[in-house]
């Protein structure tokens, strides 16, 4: 469905005014002119136009339909469908999702600002992991998780709020895998039984050992994690908050926690 600012849209559960566009001509903030059922002034407005953004949106739109994910806490919202009339009668996926606002995504966050502030990095991960572990008894994964599908709100107030969201993106890029296979130092392991995950590695594997044709230094410059982290200057990452990184940061799945346990780590029960 084209999305125009000013449209107005008739969901099940409410009426929406598109107000900006946030993503290209697919996402856009919308005001909730009415509704019986919804208690927010914002949301967010979400479409697709080409064949990948419509596979995701409509993975998206089944996994929210399974019941553990649609009520938890730790996972953005979905309040509402938008469907055409064409759509209706022939009883289709919507052409339209309709999410929670939240004020922005973790990507936005400046690191200096990010570290400075004791609530946000404890916040963040128990949302996260939270939702991770609703992922777990559903025996399922979540492929890409990163800053620009974790979000918050009031992020400089007195209790921050963090959720995971984007339920229907696609699986992690080889120059991701290569950034990390560097930060750990060494190789990570084979992907699950998947042709698509196994190239990704084995790109990842030539990706972290190769040279910048202009100067032959490493193409990726990155030494092991916690060297990293702990060279980062004013302000530094707390200790408390390394010691954390390291010990859900296992490569072996046999001897790395479950969601379960990293919540229960001390640094994540203790209050700021």
């Amino acid at each position: 469905m084209a999305l125009r600012v000013g449209q107005i849209l008739k969901g099940a559960r409410g009426v929406y005014e598109l107000l900006y566009p946030m993503k290209g001509s697919t996402v856009f903030k919308a005001k909730v002119l009415s509704s019986s059922s919804l208690h927010a002034d914002w949301a967010v407005v979400k479409t697709a136009n080409t064949d990948l953004e419509k596979m995701c949106l409509k993975r998206e739109h089944r996994n929210y339909r399974i019941p553990a994910i649609a009520s938890s806490p730790h996972i953005r919202a979905m309040y509402d469908t938008i469907h055409s009339e064409e759509e209706h009668h022939q009883d289709e996926e919507p052409s339209c999702l309709v999410f929670e606002w939240m004020n922005q995504d973790l990507h936005s966050v400046p690191p200096p600002e990010f570290r400075s502030n004791p609530k946000l990095p404890k916040v963040v991960s128990k949302a996260v992991l939270s939702a991770l572990d609703v992922f777990k008894t559903l025996n399922a994964v979540h492929t890409d998780i990163s800053p620009n599908n974790i979000y918050l709100s009031d992020a400089h107030g007195v209790s921050p709020v963090a959720k995971l969201g984007d339920l229907g993106n696609h699986h992690t890029e080889a120059w991701c895998i290569a950034k990390m296979i560097r930060l750990m130092g060494g190789p990570i392991g084979q992907p699950i039984d998947n042709e698509t995950y196994q190239d990704e590695f084995a790109l990842a594997e030539q990706l972290a050992i190769m040279d910048h044709p202009s100067d032959g230094t490493n193409l990726i410059s990155r030494d092991y994690w916690r060297k990293e982290l702990e060279n980062i200057p004013d302000p530094p990452v707390p200790r408390d908050l390394l010691d954390f990184i390291e010990s859900i940061l296992v490569i072996d799945s046999e001897k790395r926690p479950t969601a379960a346990e990293a919540l229960m780590h001390p640094y994540l029960r203790t209050e700021v």
